[in-house]
């Protein structure tokens, strides 16, 4: 997508190595994906997460090759990849199977989600092991795709920005939420053109200076243009 590869074209311009990858696709020809149906979901967000780890594997096995200090690697994403993002740092947070892959005690330096959310099956998610990378959130207050609170039915539920920032504040981890106020799914794209001052204070500030801080913006923008073609959470994966 080319605006993926600008964002990635303009973070290497400021000296970051950048590398995009391509996860397999699990919710082709469902249907009825929703509260009471959410295995197709649980399973599309799994394998797109087994392929992050994969090739976080790949680059810390070839760190040298490509100038990577594995020990500062930041997970970004954007809709269904930030849904990726945010699951793969809580599933190792949390020292489940599926992140036994990873080296011992690699942990991921930041995670930035555009629009993104996680998929929890006891209820509101929390950190247990260790605390969640610091994360970057962006979302629009209006989205219905991934949703900007969260969709829960008794345990099982897909938590959103704000759903997950109540829990990052609670417990007091490191966070810096952009919320664009009446704004949908169109925040998936936007913050990767219209905020990367920010993102590169979050990445020195948060991630290689490590302040214990949290930053709460939100902000009311003019009329943005759609995401895609993607209206449902249904084409997410």
């Amino acid at each position: 997508m080319e605006g993926n590869v600008r964002f990635c074209q303009t973070m290497s311009d400021h000296g970051f190595v950048t590398a995009a990858i391509s996860y397999r696709l699990g919710l082709k020809g469902e249907k009825n994906i929703g509260p009471l149906n959410v295995k197709p979901l649980k399973n599309a967000i799994r394998m797109a997460v087994e392929d992050l780890y994969s090739a976080t594997v790949f680059l810390a096995q070839n760190s040298l090759k490509y100038s990577i200090d594995p020990g500062k690697i930041i997970l970004c994403g954007s809709s269904a990849g930030a849904v990726t993002v945010l699951q793969a740092d809580y599933e190792l947070a949390n020292a489940n199977a599926i992140a036994s892959v990873l080296p011992g005690g690699f942990r991921y330096a930041g995670v930035i989600a555009f629009a993104g959310a996680i998929l929890s099956f006891e209820g509101k998610p929390d950190y247990r092991k260790q605390t969640p990378a610091p994360t970057m959130f962006f979302h629009g207050t209006d989205d219905k795709v991934v949703f900007y609170n969260k969709m829960q039915l008794f345990n099982k539920g897909l938590f959103g920005t704000n759903a997950l920032v109540k829990r990052f504040e609670k417990f007091n981890y490191p966070y810096y939420v952009y919320r664009y106020r009446d704004m949908g799914h169109e925040i998936a794209e936007v913050p990767m053109t219209r905020n990367v001052m920010e993102i590169l204070a979050f990445i020195n500030d948060y991630v290689m200076e490590k302040r214990p801080l949290r930053t709460d913006i939100t902000i009311k923008d003019g009329e943005l243009k759609p995401y895609m073609n993607i209206k449902s959470h249904k084409d997410l994966y």
